[in-house]
C-alpha cells in the first residue's frame, strides 16, 4: 500500500498543492486502505463515498482554477 496513507495531514496537504497527486488519487488510495482492512477491525461505521468522491473532485478543479 503507498506511503501516502501513513502521511500526516500536512504533507498531505503540501503533496495536493505542488500537484504531486490530486485528491481524487488520494481518495482511491484510502478507499483501497478501507477496503483491505476495515472488514477485519471495523473502523468505520459509515463511509460515504459518493459524497467524499464529489467533494475530491471540487477540491481538484478548485486547485485548477485558482492555480494553486
Amino acid at each position: 500500500m503507498s506511503d501516502l496513507c501513513f502521511m500526516p495531514a500536512h504533507q498531505l496537504k503540501s503533496k495536493l498543492l505542488h500537484k504531486d497527486i490530486s485528491a481524487s488519487e488520494l481518495l482511491e488510495l484510502f478507499i483501497k486502505q478501507i477496503s483491505l482492512h476495515n472488514q477485519r477491525i471495523n473502523a468505520l461505521v459509515t463511509l460515504d463515498l459518493e459524497a467524499a468522491t464529489r467533494t475530491a473532485k471540487k477540491l481538484d478543479d478548485y486547485l485548477i482554477i485558482f492555480q494553486l
